[in-house]
């Protein structure tokens, strides 16, 4: 945390956030399509929390993954119309001749127990064959596939296998198979930037309450501008009035594996140096190197440390009374 490489997350528009937060609410970390071909790629769970159309949460997904918000993964693909892209369409078997879609599929049935032979056009799974010769209705043990192929009723040629084709519900074209297009579908989840900053996010609500419960209203990144007339970004800023005078707070979360380095102190004290609140306080997790705990001490920086966000702002507490 505290990385250069975070998304510009305080950047983002709430209604944004506001959709990674319902995700994190509700364990959505996945966000998995629903290929409708009807309407097409759609994201229901999107659609409703945030009441979008579905081209709307598609733009939505692209614009929050554009931003390093989200991470997409390729789900599916699925078969589009070449002129407008479209999903929904009818497939087709075509005559490789002529190109009708006027076709029948025919087999060549033996009748195990007398040995006759018919063509039948239409076997679907649960409708019996009726042999020509006694008029009997036949269940499958009763005969076998000798042969099978597809005729045109309209040039009148076999064939082994029908030529792909769709018809296009949308737009009204028709195109063969070699002629479609793919569509990619995606499926979305949180980076790993967005991530880490949900985190911080999380962390940093727990360490506002020491502030609240003393008084303070919190904004959580804050951007303040210093003497210098430049910006500076803190993770948490708590400000009351006190003796109607302003106190204001600043404080900056680091996280790390092992101790944070000490590096994080010098880069906090240019900004309170500039900026000149009233306290500043470093938040490690778990604890702070020997050297930064001495640059803190130096800068008159207040430190905090904590295995845990819970345990930090349990110490948070006595220092801002």
């Amino acid at each position: 945390m505290g990385s250069p490489t975070e998304p510009k997350v305080d950047e983002v528009s709430g209604r944004k956030l506001a959709l990674i937060f319902k995700l994190i609410g509700k364990g959505e970390l996945n966000i998995t399509p629903l290929i409708d071909h009807s309407v097409g790629v759609r994201y229901p769970y999107i659609e409703k929390v945030m009441e979008l159309k579905p081209e709307e949460v598609r733009e939505l997904l692209e614009s929050l993954t554009a931003e390093k918000l989200l991470k997409k993964s390729l789900y599916d693909k699925v078969f589009a119309c070449p002129k407008c892209a479209s999903i929904n369409l009818s497939p087709r078997g075509l005559c490789p001749y002529c190109g009708s879609f006027d076709i029948e599929k025919k087999r060549l049935l033996e009748h195990l127990r007398d040995g006759t032979k018919f063509v039948v056009n239409k076997l679907f799974e649960g409708v019996k064959p009726v042999c020509p010769r006694d008029g009997m209705e036949l269940e499958p043990h009763e005969y076998r596939v000798l042969a099978s192929w597809f005729e045109c009723n309209i040039c009148k040629r076999k064939f082994d296998t029908p030529e792909v084709g769709f018809h296009c519900i949308t737009c009204g074209l028709d195109f063969k198979a070699r002629e479609g297009e793919f569509l990619e579908v995606y499926s979305y989840s949180l980076s790993e930037e967005m991530s880490d900053y949900v985190e911080k996010l999380a962390n940093l609500k727990i360490l506002a309450e020491s502030f609240t419960s003393a008084g303070y209203n919190v904004r959580f990144i804050e951007n303040l501008e210093g003497l210098s007339g430049s910006m500076h970004k803190f993770d948490l800023v708590a400000y009351k009035i006190e003796k109607g005078k302003e106190i204001k707070v600043v404080l900056d979360l680091y996280k790390g594996e092992g101790e944070v380095d000490g590096s994080v102190v010098i880069s906090m004290f240019a900004k309170v140096l500039d900026v000149k609140p009233d306290k500043a306080v470093c938040v490690a997790i778990p604890s702070l190197s020997g050297v930064g705990k001495n640059l803190a001490k130096q800068y008159n920086i207040e430190v905090v440390e904590g295995s845990s966000a819970e345990e930090a702002a349990s110490t948070l507490s006595k220092l801002v009374r």
